[in-house]
């Protein structure tokens, strides 16, 4: 339990001691924007791409642009990435 508080400290020194532009720079991305789906190729003629939901949207994709691709939310992908990361350093 020791540890799991040292990096919770550190992690806190970490953000508080960091400079603005990197916060600005995260904050820029938008991390906590979840992409939508769309139509492909285009509205008028292509075909909709099933909803979006909190870990995956559909893009366009395939020859032409004409196939909807799962993809997973970039919110998701690094908040895995950090749990995975957390997981580590704990153990």
């Amino acid at each position: 339990m020791s540890r799991l508080s040292l990096f919770l400290i550190l992690s806190i020194v970490v953000c508080v001691s960091a400079d603005y532009d990197v916060i600005d720079g995260v904050l820029k991305m938008q991390p906590l924007i979840l992409k939508r789906s769309s139509h492909c190729p285009i509205p008028i003629i292509g075909h909709s791409c099933p909803k979006a939901n909190e870990f995956t949207y559909f893009k366009c994709c395939g020859e032409l642009n004409k196939d909807c691709c799962e993809t997973f939310q970039t919110t998701m992908s690094r908040l895995s990435l950090f749990l995975i990361l957390s997981i580590v350093a704990c153990v």
